[in-house]
């Protein structure tokens, strides 16, 4: 059997308080920690480099407190934007309460596209040649010359060639932005 005296009863009810003060302690720590995270604005962007235009952003935003307005300051709303073309485009979300944080996405102007045009001379007897005219794109260009008779390695650096026999041939050049065009000619 267990005896109590006074001062056993007077020390449980200090550790009594004590714990129940330590417990306060930890739910009011924990609540601390449990409040929102910082607002934050995670964005998936898809750059098209050849075309200038197609570009996609989409934005999630996370911390603060739900629900999130996403503003544009082009007037447009919402976190998904398509179909972009170069420019600069600026989003400002907002939380619940008030706080906010921006991003501003630029894509560059484009080169105008590769255009691809093409003479053809009779050379000799059974054989010619094509020259290939190319505007657009982003200088240096590559050339890949596919057909009868055609050593596709030798023919990367030239936007001409001579002595082609008939035959139906297939060019394909490409610029320093990795953005290609590509051509089909048949010689008779």
């Amino acid at each position: 059997m267990i005896e109590m005296n006074n001062y056993s009863c007077l020390l449980i009810r200090k550790v009594s308080r004590s714990l129940s003060m330590l417990l306060l302690v930890f739910f009011i720590c924990t609540s601390l920690a449990a409040q929102e995270q910082p607002l934050k604005l995670n964005a998936n962007v898809i750059e098209h480099p050849c075309s200038g235009e197609g570009h996609v952003i989409s934005l999630k935003a996370e911390g603060g407190k739900e629900p999130y307005s996403y503003r544009w300051k082009d007037g447009t709303s919402g976190g998904f934007r398509e179909g972009l073309t170069s420019g600069t485009y600026e989003c400002v979300v907002e939380d619940a309460q008030g706080k906010s944080i921006s991003r501003v996405f630029n894509f560059a102007a484009q080169p105008a596209p590769l255009v691809l045009k093409y003479t053809q001379e009779k050379a000799a007897e059974n054989l010619a040649s094509l020259s290939l005219q190319v505007t657009g794109g982003k200088v240096p260009y590559t050339y890949y010359w596919f057909g009868p008779g055609l050593d596709t390695e030798a023919m990367r650096n030239t936007s001409s060639h001579s002595g082609l026999p008939a035959g139906t041939f297939h060019i394909i050049v490409k610029d320093a932005s990795e953005c290609s065009e590509n051509i089909t000619v048949t010689i008779k």
